[in-house]
């Protein structure tokens, strides 16, 4: 019941962390959860003995490590530690520790292992019948909880990002916008909009493929996103080959110097045809600066759409401020 109050993950860790130890007579707890990719989790949570070497640290799935093998089998493991030789539970350079001679292992999901609990003793035999039941009742209700928390979490990216590139999508560019420009009007700061696309993508698409099309997308995202200010400005697919780019704290002169340092930086990105040939492509970007040329959202959309078109009738391969 505990679990299902809280719809948040880091609640659920913590109130786990709080309950295993005291229900379970333990040295060392450590809870992970696997990555979208599945072939890497994180230790997301870590108790008792040298607790800190192992929290927030990332381990391969398919590693010789014990938490692979737990994760693979999707079933509970309990025994002692070989005393040949010193076995890994999740990466090769976490401390090597003698004094910890048993362990249980019970995975966390419900179809498949999303995540591990596996708790440690200096004694040997130090897990019952009864403590893997009760840590295994733990895991289930947690692991509904988890899995519940997950896909909300997921249909919530899917509301607000690009299935594509996994930028902000359309809808939610308009509403990071509007809420900057609020902020700029309450802080009176600069605030930027940049509308780009990719020059000539009907070409790309025709030439080599719509896959090779989306994979020129997905590259040109992602070097958006990576030429911004994390946490401070945004990328979103504005739609089609387009692009948006809302600069906080920003004026022409910022806005010009940003635009076209990513123009030249994506001129020079080879992304391989499926021909073999390396292929390199060009943008254009547009630009209108809040209150210097707008005051309300659609002019201002509209100003930097016009940058861009003059972009494009000017040569393209450009940057152009309204």
């Amino acid at each position: 019941k505990e679990f299902f109050r809280n719809l948040s993950l880091d609640i659920i860790l913590d109130k786990m962390t709080e309950i295993i130890p005291f229900a379970i007579a333990c040295d060392r707890l450590t809870i992970s959860l696997k990555s979208e990719d599945s072939d890497n989790a994180t230790v997301l949570r870590a108790w008792g003995t040298n607790a800190d070497a192992f929290r927030n640290r990332q381990f391969s799935l398919k590693g010789k490590n014990l938490a692979a093998l737990a994760y693979a089998k999707n079933l509970s493991l309990s025994r002692n530690f070989s005393k040949e030789h010193q076995e890994i539970k999740y990466f090769e350079d976490e401390p090597g520790e003698e004094d910890l001679n048993s362990f249980l292992a019970v995975p966390v999901g419900v179809d498949e292992c999303k995540g591990l609990i596996l708790v440690e003793s200096a004694k040997r035999d130090a897990f019952a019948d009864s403590c893997k039941e009760l840590l295994s009742r733990i895991a289930t209700s947690a692991g509904l909880a988890i899995e519940k928390i997950l896909i909300f979490e997921k249909a919530r990216e899917l509301a607000t990002h690009d299935g594509l590139t996994g930028l902000y999508n359309h809808r939610q560019f308009q509403q990071i916008l509007k809420d900057e420009i609020t902020r700029s009007i309450r802080y009176n700061d600069p605030l930027t909009l940049v509308i780009c696309d990719i020059d000539y993508f009907k070409k790309v698409n025709d030439t080599w493929g719509h896959q090779f099309g989306d994979t020129v997308l997905k590259g040109v995202a992602s070097h958006l996103n990576d030429s911004i200010r994390q946490n401070v400005d945004t990328a979103s697919r504005y739609g089609g080959e387009e692009f948006a780019l809302v600069l906080v704290k920003t004026d022409e002169n910022g806005a010009t110097e940003t635009a076209e340092r990513i123009r030249e930086q994506i001129h020079q990105i080879p992304f391989k045809a499926p021909t073999g040939e390396d292929v390199r492509i060009s943008m254009s970007f547009g630009i209108a600066v809040y209150r210097q040329h707008a005051r309300q959202i659609d002019e201002l959309i509209k100003k930097a759409d016009k940058a861009l078109y003059r972009a494009k009738e000017n040569g393209r391969n450009r940057v152009e401020v309204f």
